[in-house]
């Protein structure tokens, strides 16, 4: 009796730990599945004047107040003739749109009414803005890039430089970092602009599939860093010049979609396999995906189309499942574990893959200090089936490998591993399918 009293204990003690914190903390929906309204997918997200904004792939554009405390009061803002929202940005004192085939748009009332500003815009399908020094520049489909005149209110085109003429490439992504414009040009790959858009400088010494596409530029420490189709996540420490990839522990084909960064961590969203986080500037990332929502029809998590931390929360639209949202400091909490009494991290451990799992998995994790290190796997009884790791090990990167042993089976296939070093702990739940 007393032993099956202590194996209770153990398994809610495992139980309680591998739930903190909890999900209310976790994922949350910003509003309905496929709503508010007839909204498909938020494209591009923005905070002004105490409000969050998306543009939407169908029906323009959605309003809400912060802080959000009622998440489905949803104001729509309809601009006539349009539909589709690629970007959003703030530039004097208004908030500026991109269109499917309408050009831009203006609003000088957080979106109640909007102006055309289509003066001089030879291309009215616009996939993205951005500004530099007071001064807008837009990206368009088959038009190149065009500027503004915030005096005469007309566009000009600034093309100078570009290897083809822009009736063979079209703009996916606008971005200003560090008094520089960057442009990615499905066709002609990556450009930059140092003195407002007079010429343009390829930065493609990467390798990269032509018909990848990259989804954002951020700046990361002192890393440029970018999300591409086929190229998962890459960084440059020299401006662009010349690209890395780091997509260790991104278990996906690549697929990257979207990124943004906090000032301490950097977010990585992929079609295929979710979201990722890193807090050592992309030396390693780790699932963020629980409480994410699953597309019912290929069973994968949904496509993080957008993604921007605003305040407390990183926020993210998805593909037909409308915009979710999740405190920093719980997925913090969730890629740290336990901290010592100094903030700085012991340990990082990361979720074992691939999870589930067959005959065997990996686990993996970093210690910042040197020390004694314990890693267990136990069963959901709380009896041990195997001690990976008994030693003492100095900082960096480690990896073992978990076989199930023979005979062995745990109800429900959950499993739990623990590591301690040093006084502090933390455990993971995994789970074996047959």
């Amino acid at each position: 009796m007393k032993t099956k009293i202590l194996r209770s204990v153990f398994v809610i003690l495992m139980m309680t730990i591998v739930i903190v914190p909890s999900m209310a903390q976790g994922w949350e929906r910003v509003g309905e599945d496929n709503t508010p309204g007839d909204s498909r997918v938020p494209l591009c997200i923005l905070a002004k004047d105490g409000y969050i904004f998306f543009g939407d792939d169908h029906v323009g554009v959605f309003r809400i107040k912060e802080p959000v405390t009622d998440t489905s009061n949803w104001v729509h803002l309809p601009i006539p003739g349009m539909n589709v929202v690629f970007d959003l940005v703030v530039f004097d004192g208004k908030l500026w749109c991109t269109s499917d085939g309408n050009g831009v748009f203006s609003s000088e009332d957080d979106g109640e009414t909007w102006q055309d500003k289509n003066a001089g815009l030879t291309h009215h399908k616009v996939y993205a803005l951005t500004v530099q020094n007071n001064v807008l520049f837009c990206g368009t489909y088959h038009g190149g890039i065009f500027r503004y005149d915030n005096g005469t209110g007309t566009w000009a085109a600034v093309n100078n430089g570009f290897p083809y003429p822009p009736n063979v490439w079209y703009v996916t992504a606008l971005e200003t970092i560090d008094n520089a414009v960057l442009m990615y040009g499905m066709g002609i790959g990556i450009f930059k602009s140092t003195d407002l858009g007079e010429t343009w400088n390829p930065l493609n010494n990467i390798q990269y599939d032509p018909n990848a596409q990259v989804g954002d530029f951020i700046k990361h420490g002192s890393y440029l860093m970018i999300a591409g189709d086929y190229l998962g996540a890459l960084r440059s420490d020299n401006n662009g010049e010349t690209w890395e990839f780091c997509n260790n522990g991104i278990t996906s084909q690549m697929d990257a979609v979207s990124m943004a960064a906090s000032e301490t961590a950097v977010f990585v969203g992929t079609s295929d396999s979710g979201l990722f986080m890193s807090r050592d500037y992309g030396d390693y990332w780790v699932s963020i995906n629980e409480g994410f929502p699953i597309d019912w029809q290929t069973q994968r998590y949904a496509n993080p189309e957008s993604m921007e931390v605003i305040g407390e929360y990183l926020y993210v639209g998805t593909w037909f499942y409308g915009l979710w949202r999740a405190k920093l400091s719980y997925l913090y909490a969730f890629y740290h574990g336990v901290e010592d009494n100094s903030g700085v991290p012991s340990f990082i451990l990361f979720q074992n893959c691939p999870n589930p799992f067959g005959e065997s998995t990996g686990i993996s994790y970093k210690l910042t200090a040197a020390g004694q290190v314990s890693l267990r796997v136990h069963d959901i009884f709380g009896r041990e089936l195997a001690q990976l790791v008994n030693e003492r090990q100095l900082p960096g990167q480690y990896s073992v490998e978990f076989r199930l042993p023979q005979g062995e089976s745990s109800p429900g296939g959950i499993y739990f591993y623990r590591l301690e070093t040093d006084g502090f702990s933390q455990t993971r739940k995994m789970l074996e399918v047959p």
